[in-house]
């Protein structure tokens, strides 16, 4: 029998829970919820066997005392099964909520949290761990170890198809790993006579006939003074009345997150673009050559955990790329358009004293600079997608959907930048042939169904839970039956 253990924590419950309703008998089922708020939600959905996460975590950290043992087993399971990329130090500092904890403490929650799915992973055979990309040691460690011990630790992510329907792809692991779709690339550039062409070329022509935004409708639009006041008011309001809600160390990202204010913040840093004198490009300068840099939100899990928790600092690493690339051209960058002044004035100044580096304002959509751009640099956005289905040089610096094409640069030391760039520095794609193989395996690889349940956008969206979660339990039970063979691509 293959058991699929289901990580419950906020709005990913109600997902679950459609998905759940909707497996077959032969496939067991653990459910574990992250606190009592989605534990009730469960009871609530008659699942009623199910673990309650915060309460087993801070019953054992009230027991526990700091074990070296332990602390050098975890070390060693992380350096193993994140095959060198992180230790337990880098997977600890790549967690934003343990930035506020001393170091003791951090490794204290970390034993914690490796006691608890060390006893639920070893307790049971768990073929498929379904939850978010990593982004908290939480989910870090277990994710590493469910590959320590033989399971898949799965996710799904909502990728660009042909058609008009909500879809998505599967990846697994701590690093970004798009198995299914990599089988399937490997597959048709090997077998081309069973692409379909035509469906391929129409992927493409719509896609290069789109310039919005993706994922548009998330877009802030904070930019009212009035509105940003407000808001800030009420938090500080909420801070006031709720500052002792929740403990550091038990509850540490929700005790994080609720000290945030990012109204305040994009307050001040609105101000402070005024006074440096900030100034980002709101009509492209004519006949330059540049390539362009698509910055990503911070602190999120592509540029820690999934950017292999070296790329934190992007003002470094962009400052890195234009001192890397040719004599005579620029790099645009252009902030995330889901965001608005959240960065600090500081950073751009950073990046305005140098030379050959230009800001773009972000209303102007990315998928503009890419088409006139030589080439893409990114860590693993979507900007490297679009750039190469757009006939552009990408390069990245960590795994991701595209990261497996050999149009396709995988820069894994920024030292390495300036020989990779001279190296493709003439690199002209004039043909579509050698994405079809791509273009037909993201068509394969796709899975339809809606799974961005976060900020209530399924409910925006009026998404019919039951039948949504009908087509994805489908698509999930064969994943699980094929498991097995896309992580063995190599032997195709």
């Amino acid at each position: 029998m293959k058991t699929i253990l289901f990580f419950h924590r906020c709005e990913l419950t109600y997902l679950y829970i459609s998905i759940a309703k909707n497996l077959p008998d032969d496939i067991k089922q653990i459910h574990v919820a992250y606190s009592s708020v989605e534990e009730n939600i469960l009871h609530e959905n008659n699942i009623n066997d199910c673990i309650n996460y915060s309460s087993l975590f801070n019953e054992i950290i009230d027991k526990q005392t700091l074990d070296y043992n332990l602390i050098k087993n975890l070390d060693e399971i992380i350096i193993k099964n994140s095959n060198g990329r992180f230790n337990l130090n880098g997977s600890i500092q790549s967690d934003r909520g343990y930035s506020i904890l001393k170091y003791n403490e951090a490794l204290l929650s970390a034993q914690s949290h490796y006691l608890i799915w060390n006893k639920i992973l070893t307790d049971n055979h768990v073929d498929i761990f379904l939850h978010e990309p990593c982004s908290l040691c939480i989910n870090h460690i277990a994710a590493l170890l469910c590959k320590h011990y033989g399971g898949h630790y799965l996710y799904q992510i909502a990728n660009y198809n042909d058609t008009n329907e909500y879809t998505f792809a599967f990846a697994e692991g701590d690093d970004f790993s798009y198995n299914e779709f990599e089988y399937y690339y490997k597959y048709f550039q090997s077998h081309k006579e069973y692409i379909n062409i035509e469906r391929c070329k129409k992927l493409l022509e719509k896609f290069r006939k789109d310039f919005s935004v993706f994922f548009g409708g998330n877009i802030q639009e904070d930019k009212s003074r009035l509105i940003l006041y407000i808001r800030d008011i009420k938090i500080r309001i909420k801070l006031l009345i709720c500052h002792d809600r929740y403990d550091k160390i038990k509850n540490n990202i929700d005790y994080w997150i609720s000290k945030q204010n990012i109204s305040q913040n994009k307050i001040r840093n609105i101000k402070e673009y005024k006074n440096r004198n900030i100034h980002f490009e709101v009509e492209l300068p004519q006949n330059e050559k540049y390539y362009y840099y698509s910055f990503h939100l911070e602190p999120e899990a592509t540029v820690l955990y999934l950017g292999d928790g070296i790329y934190e600092n992007q003002v470094k690493l962009i400052q890195n790329i234009a001192a890397s690339i040719p004599p005579g051209t620029f790099l645009y960058v252009k902030d995330h358009p889901h965001e608005y002044a959240y960065r600090d004035a500081v950073d751009y100044e950073r990046l305005l004293k140098v030379p050959n580096i230009r800001l773009i304002h972000q209303s102007i959509p990315g998928k503009v600079l890419i088409k006139n751009a030589i080439g893409v640099f990114t860590i693993n956005g979507t900007a490297g997608f679009e750039g190469l289905l757009l006939g552009k040089q990408v390069y990245c610096f960590a795994k991701n959907q595209y990261s497996f094409h050999h149009r396709v640069s995988l820069i894994q030391n920024v030292k390495d930048i300036r020989e990779e760039v001279y190296k493709r520095v003439n690199d002209c794609f004039k043909s579509d042939d050698d994405l079809y193989p791509y273009i037909f395996a993201l068509i394969k690889s796709s899975h339809k169904g809606y799974i961005d349940f976060f900020c209530n956008r399924a409910e925006k969206l009026n998404i019919d839970q039951e039948s949504n979660g009908v087509k994805i339990a489908q698509d999930l039970v064969y994943y699980l039956n094929h498991i097995d063979t896309y992580c063995n691509c190599e032997n195709i």
